[in-house]
């Protein structure tokens, strides 16, 4: 018989939303991107999500962060990246979206973490 080896939980880690993405620049380094950081407070707890443009932003950051349910620190939940997917669809801004989730470079054994890249 087979010992049972419990599922690794992963939390979320670090947001980065890309709200100005063309389909030949989702492979582009980071550092060709201004960051800006929006911190929003959801139940008494601060969340931030980075902000990656290559151009000036169309829009703000708060319309885009009220669909996202991604907060750091919660636990990965794939319901949350659909919940997210339909939320910004709804907005009906975008001519794509894709969320990629994948481990955090900074995730270890004792506390697994996943970072989230959004490509509106």
């Amino acid at each position: 018989m087979q010992k049972r080896v419990p599922l690794q939980q992963y939390r979320i880690g670090n947001v980065y939303i890309y709200p100005n993405t063309s389909l030949a620049n989702t492979t582009a380094n980071t550092q060709d991107y201004d960051t800006t950081v929006y911190t929003t407070t959801v139940r008494n707890r601060e969340i931030q999500y980075n902000f990656l443009n290559q151009t000036p932003p169309t829009l703000k950051p708060q319309a885009i962060a009220r669909s996202l349910y991604l907060p750091q620190g919660s636990l990965f939940r794939q319901r949350n990246i659909e919940r997210t997917s339909n939320a910004l669809i709804g907005m009906r801004n975008f001519k794509y979206i894709n969320i990629d989730v994948q481990e955090s470079p900074l995730s270890n054994a004792s506390s697994p973490t996943l970072e989230a890249h959004i490509h509106l």
